[in-house]
């Protein structure tokens, strides 16, 4: 199983104001997530990302698993929707024994950061936004080892985003 986390930063590594807003997004193009998103059969984000997901009114594609880490109770309205409390290299046990191949590391930095430190990331998507917040959410939080990475791609797109793919050369 191959798991991939994709997600947007600041020039200056944010993934969020300190708030958590993302207005700075940009979303006047694909950006190459539908094929993205077509390739993945599970995602997993934390409870933050998904009540946001929720206040946004996301739909859920009912053909893919969803996972939600929190060590607090949700209310999860679809079949397809899995929480999840614990280590998250027994969630990624539990993937594999549902039959999940590839999962979209979703976020957030708290969740990155637990499957970074486990060495549980196989890549890394990282939509570079060509602006600074000066102040928020890191990519990743408390890693408490160097995560090293080899570049297998760059697309860059002509609002100055650039997309990186990078494997990750560290994992546990």
């Amino acid at each position: 199983m191959k798991v991939t986390l994709q997600l947007a930063t600041s020039l200056d590594g944010y993934i969020a104001r300190p708030d958590g807003g993302f207005d700075w997004c940009f979303t006047d193009q694909d950006y190459g997530m539908a094929g993205f998103f077509a390739s993945v059969d599970a995602v997993v984000m934390g409870s933050r990302s998904w009540e946001l997901t929720r206040k946004l009114r996301e739909s859920l594609d009912p053909a893919k698993r969803y996972y939600v880490l929190s060590n607090r109770d949700l209310r999860l309205d679809a079949d397809n929707l899995f929480a999840f409390s614990g280590d998250v290299a027994d969630l990624r046990l539990r993937m594999v024994e549902d039959g999940v191949q590839h999962a979209w590391l979703f976020g957030g930095a708290n969740v990155a950061g637990q499957f970074a430190q486990e060495g549980l990331i196989d890549e890394c998507m990282i939509a570079v936004h060509p602006l600074a917040l000066g102040a928020g959410i890191p990519l990743f939080r408390d890693l408490q080892r160097d995560l090293r990475f080899k570049l297998r791609d760059t697309r860059i797109f002509d609002t100055g985003l650039v997309m990186l793919h990078y494997q990750v050369l560290n994992p546990a």
